[in-house]
């Protein structure tokens, strides 16, 4: 795979699906996911079927919230501190494959966006 399709969700509750460079391991090339949510440290974050990363420094840099994406995140499953935000703009990938790279979007997953976008 020479590449990846990753669905990024913006603050301003835009969304779309672009195409990132892989690396040789197969997983999205760090800085063109750095390049993409326009940080210089990801977090990552997850939960059963999915992988999202986020600018780790997004709150204390003012990065705006992104109610859209933590609202998605919770719905996939993910689990933060109570009353936690995400900030900035958030890449969601699928599943880690078995060599722990990150997988495309899967389809399921842009459908429910558009089903609360």
């Amino acid at each position: 795979m020479t590449t990846i399709n990753v669905l990024i969700v913006n603050p301003d509750r835009s969304h779309e699906i672009v195409t990132l460079p892989a690396g040789r391991g197969g997983g999205v090339r760090l800085d063109a996911l750095y390049d993409a949510l326009g940080c210089e440290w990801v977090e990552g974050i997850s939960g059963s079927g999915w992988s999202a990363y986020l600018d780790e420094e997004g709150k204390i840099t003012g990065k705006e919230p992104n109610l859209l994406a933590t609202e998605i995140a919770n719905s996939f499953g993910w689990v933060g501190m109570p009353g936690d935000i995400l900030a900035g703009k958030v890449a969601f990938f699928g599943p880690v494959d078995r060599d722990g790279n990150d997988s495309p979007v899967p389809d399921w997953m842009t459908a429910r966006l558009d089903a609360v976008a």
